[in-house]
């Protein structure tokens, strides 16, 4: 039995949304958990999803302003006009789900082509224990996104190292179509604690 179909067990009644998502009688996204439930909604919608990782669940994602820390200086730099950030795939969002907002916490393509991840210092006392952290991915319909194609921010003190790859983003509210609670057992590549 997959995820859907146990989700429509517990769930009854459930509604069909635009015939692809199950939402609850409410209306609200099915909440699902772990990496696997990221995996099947993966394999069942492709291209047709995308991802935006958060410490907390957001019925709501409303678009905001999005910025670069530069950490030696604690500067903030605008990164374009306000929007809601989402990635085709989940492996960023569930970082960004753990550690944003929670410990100081970057990621990077290397010149190999993997991604580095790289935790810091806690910035909030529930980033210090790190087997009790829980995040939210937020499973997304991509037609509310378009891809951006971005140089650094104005004032960005350092020139960039690699091509910045495109981005997703939306610049409109988007309801999510599902809700994925993680963990850090859900994220299987390796974090540089710093």
């Amino acid at each position: 039995m997959n995820i859907f179909d146990a989700a429509a067990r517990f769930f009854r009644g459930l509604h069909l949304f635009e015939n692809r998502i199950l939402l609850d009688p409410n209306g609200s996204p099915v909440m699902l958990a772990g990496r696997k439930s990221l995996d099947d909604l993966a394999e069942r919608y492709g291209d047709e999803i995308v991802y935006h990782g958060s410490r907390n669940y957001i019925p709501l994602l409303e678009p905001r302003q999005m910025t670069w820390y530069y950490p030696s200086t604690g500067e903030r730099f605008p990164d374009g006009a306000p929007a809601v950030g989402a990635d085709a795939g989940y492996d960023i969002p569930t970082f960004m789900a753990l550690f944003s907002g929670r410990r100081r916490c970057t990621y990077r393509a290397s010149t190999d082509g993997t991604m580095k991840y790289t935790v810091r210092d806690p910035v909030t006392p529930e980033g210090q224990d790190l087997d009790s952290l829980v995040g939210y991915v937020h499973v997304l319909e991509k037609r509310h996104f378009e891809i951006l194609t971005r140089d650094i921010p104005d004032g960005w003190p350092e020139p960039l190292i690699n091509t910045r790859p495109p981005e997703l983003r939306a610049h409109v509210p988007v309801r999510p179509l599902a809700v994925v609670k993680v963990t850090l057992d859900d994220f299987p590549h390796p974090i540089t604690f710093e």
